[in-house]
């Protein structure tokens, strides 16, 4: 179900078919509520995804029942919903903790360690994050997702100002499994987390540096000849 087969974005009642829903996709609804999200989430007892990306209305309040009536829910964006904080995060993590896989809270400006460490702590099946543009996210969030109980396969903390070298040192000890990472436009990241990186997380797939000024040719080789088969997306001239 999308937001396109709705009547009305509050009006998400759900027919008996919809019961047996598995996702559900409700992004860029503009006029959808936390009263539409909890009917939705008491009505689909069996969803396993949910996206709610750009929902400006929606807050803590709806997302606390999606934790409660979800049981199965794996899958969850709630990208650009600017009313969404890290007490919801967290309280998804409580109540999901063996099932949430996939989460991103792009672009979430009261989203940040806080909601990183509960996921790290509580989520024993995760593999992937997406805090980018989360300014709240720091060098300790990262720091928590790698030493939690399941290091995430997948993460992306780019545009995130305050992360930096600490950042990939700490993958680099606790998610040597790390497939796919991206610090786009940190500038905070250098040379030096860049090799600590390759040495330790030799299955590294994809590398965004994009926008990092501080990362040079020598530190991109690197992860060229430690990590072969590595797809690096820069802007350094001279690589």
């Amino acid at each position: 179900m999308t937001c396109i087969s709705a009547v009305s974005p509050d009006d998400v009642s759900c027919s008996p078919l919809q019961l047996h829903l598995s996702y559900v996709d409700l992004s860029d609804c503009e006029r959808l509520s936390d009263a539409g999200v909890q009917l939705m989430a008491a009505s689909c007892r069996r969803l396993r995804g949910l996206y709610v990306r750009r929902c400006p209305l929606l807050t803590d309040r709806g997302l606390s029942t999606v934790s409660a009536s979800c049981p199965s829910l794996s899958a969850l964006s709630v990208a650009e919903c600017a009313q969404v904080t890290d007490a919801a995060i967290a309280q998804l993590a409580v109540h999901l903790g063996e099932t949430l896989e996939h989460v991103s809270v792009a672009h979430c400006p009261l989203v940040g360690d806080l909601a990183l460490a509960c996921l790290a702590d509580r989520c024993g099946r995760l593999r992937y994050v997406n805090a980018r543009g989360c300014r709240a996210v720091t060098d300790r969030g990262v720091a928590s997702l790698a030493a939690g109980r399941h290091p995430p396969r997948a993460l992306d903390v780019g545009l995130c100002p305050a992360v930096g070298d600490a950042s990939l040192r700490a993958l680099a000890r606790g998610a040597a499994r790390l497939r796919r990472l991206s610090v786009r436009g940190c500038t905070a990241v250098t040379d030096g987390g860049v090799l600590e990186l390759a040495t330790r997380c030799t299955r590294l797939r994809q590398l965004n540096v994009e926008d990092c000024a501080r990362i040079s040719a020598r530190a991109l080789t690197a992860v060229g000849d430690r990590c072969r088969d590595c797809l690096i997306q820069h802007t350094c001239s001279n690589f």
